[in-house]
C-alpha cells in the first residue's frame, strides 16, 4: 500500500466519479483506476460499487475511508510541522559581545552554528559590558556575551567558561625572564589598565595582593593597550582571550594569582521568549565551551 493510492482513493470517494477524480488529481483516468484496483487487491475487498455515472463506496470502502482520512491528516500535519521547522531555521540572530571575546572565542561558535543553520543572518555588535546589558534590556540584541555575574533581577545568564588573566610586557622588560609571575611583582611597575569590568577586577586583585597599582594610562581598546606596551609605557593586564595572538616585540606571561579570573557567559533578558535559533545558538555555544574546556585539560 502506498500513500498516493490513499490520496487517489479519497479523491474518488469525494467526487464519486473516477473521471472527475482523475481530473482533480491531474492524472489519466486509466492510471487512477489501475491504482484503485491495486489497492482493492491488496486489501482483498472491493471499495466501490462502480456505476456508469457514479461510483459509491461499499461498506468496506466506508470503513477504509475513515482510516485513510486519519492517515492522510497525520501526513499533512507531519509536512506542516516540517515546513514550520524549516521556517524556524531561518531568520536573524543579533549578538552583543565584548570585543576581546568576539575576536578570540566567538568566531568558533559562529562557524559551528552557521554550519548547521547557514540560512541565519548574524549581526554582531561590540562594546563594553554596560552597553551590552543596555542592548539586551532594550531588545536591541537577542543575546549578550560578556562577563558574569549580572543582575539576577534583570537578566538570565548561561555560564560558558572561565578564564585567567595574563601580563603583556615588552621583550626587553626584566619581567620576561620568567614565563609567569605573581601580581605582587608589579608593585613598582607602570600598568596600562583596560577599562570596564576588567579594570575593576584588576584593581581589586592588585589590592588583595597588597599594593596600589601605578596606573599610567587607561583604555577601552585592547589594540591600544598592546600598542602602549610596545612603546614601553608600561605593562598591561588583560584576560587570556584579549591577549591573543601575540604581538611583535611583546611577551605574554601567565599571572599565577588564582583569584584573578573571570566567568564568561551569555546574557539574556529576564523572562525573554527566545526564538528557536537563539536557543540553538546557546546549545552550540555550550558545546564549543565544553570542547574548549576538554582541550585545555
Amino acid at each position: 500500500m502506498e500513500l498516493h493510492q490513499l490520496r487517489y482513493f479519497e479523491a474518488v470517494a469525494r467526487t464519486k466519479n473516477f473521471t472527475r477524480a482523475a481530473k482533480s488529481l491531474n492524472i489519466a483516468q486509466p492510471a487512477l483506476s489501475q491504482q484503485i484496483k491495486k489497492l482493492e487487491n491488496e486489501l482483498g475487498l472491493p471499495l466501490f460499487n462502480r456505476g456508469k455515472r457514479l461510483s459509491r463506496l461499499t461498506q468496506a470502502g466506508e470503513a477504509v475511508l475513515e482510516k485513510a482520512l486519519l492517515i492522510l491528516g497525520l501526513v499533512d500535519q507531519l509536512r506542516d510541522s516540517a515546513s514550520k521547522f524549516q521556517e524556524l531555521k531561518r531568520g536573524t540572530l543579533r549578538i552583543g559581545a565584548l570585543p576581546a571575546l568576539s575576536a578570540a572565542w566567538l568566531p568558533a561558535v559562529i562557524k559551528a552554528f552557521l554550519k548547521v543553520y547557514p540560512q541565519v543572518d548574524m549581526i554582531l555588535k561590540e562594546d563594553t559590558s554596560t552597553a551590552i546589558a543596555h542592548w539586551v534590556t532594550a531588545g536591541e540584541v537577542d543575546l549578550g556575551l560578556g562577563q558574569l555575574p549580572v543582575s539576577q533581577e534583570h537578566f538570565q545568564s548561561v555560564p560558558l567558561f572561565s578564564e585567567g588573566f595574563c601580563l603583556l610586557a615588552r621583550d626587553d622588560s626584566p619581567l620576561t625572564q620568567k614565563d609567569s609571575l605573581f601580581l605582587k611583582t608589579l608593585s613598582e611597575t607602570p600598568i596600562v589598565l583596560y577599562k570596564g569590568q576588567v579594570r575593576t577586577e584588576t584593581l581589586s586583585a592588585c589590592r588583595r595582593a597588597g599594593f596600589e597599582p601605578k596606573v599610567v594610562c587607561e583604555t577601552a581598546e585592547i589594540a591600544t593597550a598592546i600598542a602602549l606596551v610596545q612603546t614601553g609605557l608600561g605593562v598591561a593586564i588583560l584576560p587570556e582571550s584579549g591577549s591573543l595572538p601575540p604581538r611583535e616585540g611583546v611577551r605574554r606571561l601567565t599571572i599565577k594569582d588564582r583569584q584573578l579570573r573571570r566567568q564568561i557567559g551569555l546574557i539574556i533578558r529576564q523572562n525573554a521568549s527566545l526564538s528557536f535559533i537563539a536557543q540553538e545558538f546557546i546549545r552550540i555555544a555550550k558545546q564549543v565551551s565544553e570542547l574548549r574546556k576538554k582541550a585545555s585539560q
